[in-house]
């Protein structure tokens, strides 16, 4: 679309549309980085249903996770979900806002 100048054609896309093609790919990104947060060493899924796919084996597998990887991840979600809260919250009472990914790291 860049590349033909056809950006302007999103414009006429409704929010409803925009939305779930937003949450769709939240979802395909949370999905394809589950067997990292878990520490799980699976394949990629590609092809039709790589998603399903790979659920289908984080599932599976979620026995044989690490329980280091899982512990920095759980404590990392742990730091930033209410970091980013509070970014939000207090969004014009902070000069600056929290590093909690800074912090994580």
């Amino acid at each position: 679309m860049f590349a033909l100048q056809l950006g302007v054609l999103s414009t006429f896309l409704s929010e409803p549309v925009v939305k779930a093609l937003t949450s769709g790919a939240a979802l395909h990104v949370l999905v394809s980085q589950l067997p990292s947060l878990l520490g799980l060493p699976l394949p990629r899924q590609i092809g039709c249903f790589a998603l399903f796919k790979t659920l289908a084996a984080v599932l599976t597998a979620l026995p044989r996770s690490s329980p280091a990887e899982l512990t920095i991840s759980a404590l990392s979600l742990a730091l930033l979900v209410p970091v980013k809260e509070l970014n939000v919250r207090f969004r014009d009472k902070l000069p600056t806002p929290i590093p909690g990914e800074i912090v994580m790291v």
